[in-house]
């Protein structure tokens, strides 16, 4: 069915949004829980992008369609765990969402709710960036701090790809290594200095070599290199909550997803328990929304 026959058969009363550092998934649906439109759009981080940015990448998007007709917008984000930065991300979608109510929340609470559900545990994203956060009756009741992409996001990609693209310009990688990421990725020494420090978003930019990685993960430099990254985060996050035995660790996230068999090592050497693992909670939260609605 075309978007506008469904437009004209369902009203679209609520809008999830799932925000990561280098994307935003968004879906509408109706009451009934039909989808009516999905859209993607840049990722939405308010310690690095600000309302006019948010304003701007809305215009350019599809929700333009749905975007009078909504009722509610539940925006989850990274970045969004003070009033003052959720008001960068609040400013744009009450602009452009005219008859919604909006809310904005942390992204860490969306992975609570997505891989927890109503169970305690530790909840954990693996994304562009990372963070962690132990999950008792519905809330967040400790988190060990996140620092961003300047002195943390350890685990996830940005993590990763800072390590490789260190390891390549301290001439730490073996030759053919370093000439394969060179011919994979358009880059050598040089470029890689001038793109990374001329780029707006530099936690973006690092992250985009975290695929590499995935395509070559088999090579043992860069089972290294996830390893420790992963490492990193455990040690650094994980370990630092006071869990009963047997409780186990949930992840969301694109590089918890692509590196799940590397992550469940890892955590079993510190031996700790994966439990659920999703790479989107999109869905899982829509569910969650539809229900407290009705």
């Amino acid at each position: 069915m075309s978007l506008s026959k469904r437009l004209f058969y369902f009203r679209p009363v609520i809008i999830v949004a799932d925000s990561g550092s280098t994307k935003t998934d968004w879906i509408a649906v109706d009451y009934d829980g039909n989808e009516i439109l999905r859209s993607p759009t840049e990722g939405y981080n308010p310690m690095i992008v600000d309302t006019a940015f948010v304003s701007a990448s809305l215009e350019r998007s599809d929700l333009i369609a749905v975007a009078n007709k909504v009722d509610h917008v539940f925006f989850y984000g990274a970045g969004c765990s003070t009033l003052e930065r959720n008001q960068v991300i609040e400013k744009a979608l009450v602009k452009y969402f005219v008859n919604a109510k909006i809310h904005v929340e942390h992204d860490l609470l969306a992975a609570a709710r997505a891989v927890c559900k109503h169970d305690d545990g530790v909840a954990a994203i693996l994304g562009t960036g990372s963070n962690s956060c132990l999950y008792r009756k519905g809330q967040i009741v400790d988190q060990i701090p996140n620092l961003g992409y300047l002195l943390g996001d350890e685990g996830g990609g940005y993590g990763l790809g800072k390590r490789l693209m260190t390891a390549y310009m301290y001439y730490e990688l073996s030759p053919g290594l370093c000439n394969l990421l060179e011919e994979r990725t358009g880059i050598n020494r040089t470029t890689f200095v001038q793109n990374l420090y001329t780029t707006e978003l530099k936690n973006r930019y690092l992250a985009s070599f975290a695929p590499f990685c995935f395509h070559h993960k088999e090579m043992p430099e860069i089972r290294k290199l996830v390893r420790d990254n992963f490492n990193d985060f455990i040690v650094h996050h994980l370990v630092k909550y006071e869990v009963v035995e047997g409780e186990k660790f949930n992840f969301v996230g694109s590089i918890a997803s692509i590196f799940k068999e590397e992550l469940e090592r890892c955590l079993s050497d510190h031996n700790l328990v994966l439990g659920n693992l999703i790479k989107n909670p999109i869905h899982a939260l829509v569910q969650y929304h539809l229900a407290t609605q009705k």
